[in-house]
């Protein structure tokens, strides 16, 4: 569904949250678990990591959803043979679910999360960078592809750092024109919040539903790169 137009955003939203089939609660994957299997990978949490208010330290329900929908969605072919740039990697377990088929993933988390995301991360086509959306410029890249971001919106201060993390990719990488945005849905005024601020910085926002109370936003072509 194309929601590009900020007028079709009231009605996008009233819809999906009247119809109230999403799980309640914040989506953690496995509560208070050391070590996680699912998919063939096994990735280790930091409950200690979640406890210091970093929600990369752990998985969430929308990764292990959206890695299985996007290799049957018509988004796959941004992914497929192309290299990937994540945002907000935390455990890495996206980065790994998405190494069979991409050509290469760039994790990006911020310094506390490195040392867990290298652990986890054993394929050989993932390569792990420092990426703090509030205080870095990404480095840019010259493969074609595309950049990821799961769960990465739950409070109203991240929306606009997101944003500009996803410009910085785009700016600084010519072959990157589009970023896919997977989100659990929690709070509605945050929800609203953050696909108006995407209508306003993209040409391009396009949903899709990944399952029960998980969307994906595509969005391309930037308004402030033309």
């Amino acid at each position: 569904m194309d929601i590009s137009n900020t007028d079709l955003i009231d009605e996008y939203l009233m819809e999906l949250y009247s119809e109230q089939k999403y799980e309640d609660g914040l989506g953690e994957y496995a509560r208070n678990e050391d070590s996680v299997e699912f998919n063939d990978i096994t990735i280790q949490q930091s409950e200690s990591l979640l406890q210091q208010k970093s929600t990369g330290g752990v998985i969430w329900r929308a990764t292990p959803l959206f890695s299985s929908w996007i290799l049957k969605s018509e988004l796959r072919s941004l992914v497929q043979d192309k290299t990937v740039v994540e945002l907000g990697s935390g455990t890495g377990a996206l980065a790994m679910l998405l190494a069979n088929f991409a050509n290469k993933i760039i994790a990006t988390d911020q310094k506390p999360l490195l040392k867990l995301l290298k652990r986890n991360c054993s394929a050989n086509n993932i390569e792990i960078q420092e990426f703090d959306w509030v205080d870095d410029d990404f480095g840019g890249v010259e493969d074609e592809g595309c950049i990821i971001t799961c769960d990465t919106i739950y409070n109203d201060y991240l929306i606009d750092h997101l944003i500009n993390a996803i410009l910085s990719v785009m700016e600084s990488s010519p072959n990157i024109k589009s970023a896919i945005v997977c989100v659990q849905l929690r709070v509605y005024e945050i929800m609203d919040r953050a696909l108006n601020a995407f209508a306003m910085k993209f040409n391009t926002v396009k949903a899709y539903k990944v399952g029960l109370g998980v969307e994906c936003y595509l969005l391309e072509d930037p308004i402030q790169l033309n």
